[in-house]
């Protein structure tokens, strides 16, 4: 069985996600599939790389921008490369056992331009030297740098990316299934339970150890969209080994709160209904929030410009909390500026109607402004504002729903093997949120590609939305 790579069940994005770092980023910001080096031994002459005039340092003389290009294997202007020298401790590319974050560098790293590369640029190559001990050559990404084998440091950051590789498993249940702590309320009265948590899994002849082991199940096989049901069930019945169903912990809390919206009652059982359908029925229609994720899907996963917001993390989205800061009326008011006596106003003689009439006609803008002309048809405009744009906007759910995060969506299987406490936490919005400026920032957010997270937040919502409808279709009895 050859190489081939886990797409999250929901999410339709492979754990397989690598990224490339600047200059200005430290090692560990950079890493490849899986946390191998290579997808395969891979070596390159070193007379293939460029000296300068001493060891470390460029030609004086500049090549064109096309020149400099066509020397990376059109990977993109100002793409460099790190030399790392190998002590003889470290593994060859290829070995799964090698990590690049406990790689401790002899000597200072150089950064070299390079000709005559290979065709794709990975984020990480072996070269060997004449006679002697090889060395690595890591790829520093340029802004850009156009590699499908890793997505551009330029374009996403470490901290968007957070938890884009780690997976976990749904497993049907066997007969003599106990609970124990810390089981959600799904898996006590529910068929299927969660395993511990892997991170950069990402081939399925691998049978990889989960973090923490739950339930006895501490090593499983994940199943692929194409598997068959039945094939499934029935071997989960085996002492063998366990299938499971793989997700990203982070989109299992979109689908809850999809659930949520929908039901009344967060839950996962209409994901694992449709799932049982099999693999003919559960086909979901194409759709433009599916495109970018099935460009991208191949035996290796094709890190596309432009698609980088597929590996950001839906749950906690970099700058999101400045926005709900920013837009928080609250502060002023306890700060006396916009303290008020409603008999003063003169729209409070109105009836809630007629002041829905006014706020019809005017701007976005301008309501903005209201609350310095009329801080009562301001108070009532941010409501319908707000409730207008959750329809627009249901999975900005930081509003209307304060359902915890589980625990396993808060950190990551290396974490948890450390011991490091996450670094994240769960935001909820306040309720006197000034939803004018909420849209204005989110637009110039979204515009400017700072806000990738929520993008994938929307999307990912999105398709849990067809993944009901389907169940729904097959199930209409079923609410």
């Amino acid at each position: 069985m050859g190489y081939h790579e886990i797409y999250c069940l929901i999410c339709n994005v492979s754990f397989a996600i690598a990224r490339i770092r600047t200059l200005n980023e430290p090692p560990d910001a950079s890493w490849g599939c899986c946390g191998i080096t290579t997808r395969k031994n891979e070596f390159v002459k070193v007379e293939d790389l460029e000296y300068g005039n001493e060891f470390g340092e460029e030609d004086s003389e500049m090549e064109s921008d096309e020149e400099y290009e066509d020397e990376l294997g059109g990977c993109g202007d100002g793409c460099m490369m790190a030399v790392w020298p190998w002590d003889g401790t470290e593994s060859i590319a290829g070995n799964s056992s090698y990590n690049p974050h406990s790689l401790h560098p002899t000597e200072e790293m150089y950064y070299r331009r390079v000709k005559n590369h290979p065709e794709e640029v990975r984020p990480q190559i072996w070269a060997r030297l004449i006679g002697g001990n090889p060395v690595r050559l890591e790829h520093i990404a340029g802004p850009d740098c156009e590699s499908e084998s890793g997505y551009n440091g330029h374009l996403i950051s470490v901290e968007e990316m957070r938890g884009c590789n780690t997976m976990q498993g749904l497993i049907l249940k066997d007969p003599d299934w106990e609970p124990e702590d810390g089981d959600e309320e799904f898996e006590r009265s529910g068929r299927y339970y969660l395993t511990g948590l892997q991170d950069a899994n990402t081939n399925l002849d691998a049978y990889d150890s989960c973090t923490p082991t739950r339930h006895g199940c501490y090593s499983v096989l994940p199943a692929s969209y194409s598997d068959d049901t039945d094939e499934i069930m029935g071997n989960n019945a085996k002492p063998v080994y366990h299938y499971s169903l793989p997700v990203h912990p982070t989109c299992l809390e979109v689908l809850k709160r999809v659930h949520l919206r929908r039901y009344g009652h967060a839950g996962i059982d209409k994901f694992l209904m449709w799932w049982e359908l099999g693999v003919k029925k559960r086909a979901l229609p194409k759709d433009p929030c599916r495109i970018d994720a099935s460009h991208g899907r191949d035996q290796y996963w094709l890190h596309n410009t432009g698609a980088e917001y597929l590996a950001a993390n839906p749950l906690f989205v970099p700058g999101l909390e400045k926005i709900f800061r920013l837009a928080d009326t609250a502060p002023l008011s306890e700060g006396g500026k916009r303290n008020y006596n409603v008999e003063d106003e003169v729209f409070a003689v109105l009836p809630t109607e007629l002041r829905r009439m006014i706020f019809d006609y005017l701007s976005r803008d301008e309501i903005t402004k209201l609350h310095h002309a009329s801080p009562l048809l301001y108070r009532n405009a941010m409501m319908d504002l707000g409730d207008s744009f959750m329809k627009e906007h249901p999975w900005l759910w930081e509003y209307w729903t304060e359902l915890p995060y589980s625990t396993w969506a808060l950190t990551t299987a290396t974490e948890l093997q450390e011991s490091i406490e996450s670094p994240v936490k769960q935001l909820i919005a306040s309720r006197s949120i000034d939803w004018g400026s909420v849209m204005r920032m989110f637009w110039n957010g979204e515009q400017s590609g700072r806000l990738k997270g929520l993008r994938n937040r929307g999307r990912i919502w999105k398709v849990c939305d067809m993944i009901l409808d389907k169940v729904e279709e097959h199930h209409p009895l079923v609410s």
